[in-house]
């Protein structure tokens, strides 16, 4: 009776969010960092390459380092490194099944984005 009691209650809360499941092979860093990762609006297009390391847990092992970056002006630069170092730690740790965390731990990630002009609303 007590199992009854508690799946009737389990019935009639409402739903939680789901969250993701763990990723679990190396294809599937790239694309979840991409969907999280947002870099600034820039006026002109622009690159930035970025190297960082994980642990077993999905976090950051160290520090991130960018490797290249192009960009219109210093200022550009600069925000940009900003946004994706910042982005990167706000998008981690990542949800790693244990065997991707053990085959991530320590290994040298390298991450570049292509960073085009927002293009506004055409007045019609």
């Amino acid at each position: 009776m007590r199992g009854l009691a508690l799946a009737s209650l389990a019935l009639a809360t409402p739903a939680l969010a789901q969250s993701p499941p763990p990723l679990n092979a190396l294809r599937d860093l790239g694309p979840a960092l991409n969907d999280c990762l947002k870099p600034p609006p820039l006026d002109k297009e622009a690159q930035i390459t970025i190297w960082f390391s994980l642990k077993r847990d999905g976090s950051i092992n160290g520090k991130p380092r960018i490797a290249f970056d192009r960009a219109e002006d210093e200022n550009s630069r600069r925000s940009l490194a900003k946004a994706v170092i910042e982005g990167l730690y706000a998008c981690t740790p990542l949800h790693l099944t244990p065997s991707l965390g053990a085959a991530v731990a320590g290994r040298v990630f390298s991450f570049r984005f292509f960073v085009r002009p927002h293009q506004g609303a055409r007045d019609t």
